[in-house]
């Protein structure tokens, strides 16, 4: 995810067990042969998609002009300041907490979010199907954008790209990986990857710039991350009938 400055930026349970020790659990416990024994590309359906309309939205975006780029990233990114009286208001600011994960800065910025949707989207999906992966991944979105805005809401600067969702993503695998014991992390749990993480976030957000050029909304990553951690559960258990 890029604050882009013009410098740039399945098989799932048939039924949730109600047991909290089992409630997340790994494909890899099942029947069928691990991941890394699969064809590369045989993504499920959701995260394929997903990154299919990541890369169209942004191939589509390069036909344009560069005027034309310039007025949509200004328009459907996140530019905080239009919702505290910094930039004007239009009526894309009330979609653009969607529509600022589908843009990215450049081909290395979405190519590194493809690479990381296909890595953790995929788990994900396949523990808790399509719906419900995409539904965490929205939600973490939200929650990414969302924290971004509480620490800079007079920001003019638009931010945009997947990555809050990705990293909520992230922290749901490593939920995963914990409750299926594939990792065995010690006393503290998962906590000193948390750690790590949230350290490199602040890390790599401190260097000052990120893939395309724009500076790295760093804040936006560690808010996806917490909130993965967070709604994992939840969402595991929304009743959504016959997927």
């Amino acid at each position: 995810m890029n604050s882009a400055g013009y410098n740039g930026n399945g098989h799932h349970p048939e039924h949730e067990p109600e047991d909290d020790d089992n409630i997340i659990r790994l494909p890899l416990q099942d029947n069928r042969p691990p991941p890394w024994r699969e064809p590369m590309f045989n993504l499920p359906p959701a995260t394929k998609y997903l990154i299919l309309l990541l890369v169209a939205v942004h191939v589509a975006l390069q036909i344009l002009s560069p005027a034309k780029q310039d007025w949509i990233i200004m328009h459907f990114g996140f530019v905080a300041g239009i919702y505290t009286g910094h930039a004007p208001f239009t009526w894309m600011a009330i979609v653009a907490p969607l529509t600022y994960m589908l843009l990215h800065g450049s081909w290395l910025h979405i190519g590194a979010n493809s690479f990381m949707l296909a890595a953790f989207g995929a788990g994900v999906e396949r523990l808790m199907g399509s719906v419900k992966m995409l539904i965490l991944f929205v939600l973490c979105g939200l929650a990414a954008i969302a924290v971004q805005f509480a620490v800079a809401p007079f920001l003019t600067d638009p931010v945009i790209g997947a990555s809050g969702g990705i990293s909520g993503l992230f922290a749901a695998v490593l939920l995963m990986m914990q409750k299926g014991s594939y990792v065995q992390p010690g006393r503290y749990g998962i906590w000193p990857l948390v750690i790590v993480f949230i350290v490199m976030q602040a890390g790599f957000g401190s260097s000052g710039v990120g893939p395309g050029g724009g500076n790295i909304a760093w804040v936006a990553h560690i808010g996806g991350f917490l909130a993965g951690l967070a709604l994992l559960k939840p969402v595991l258990r929304l009743h959504l009938g016959r997927r």
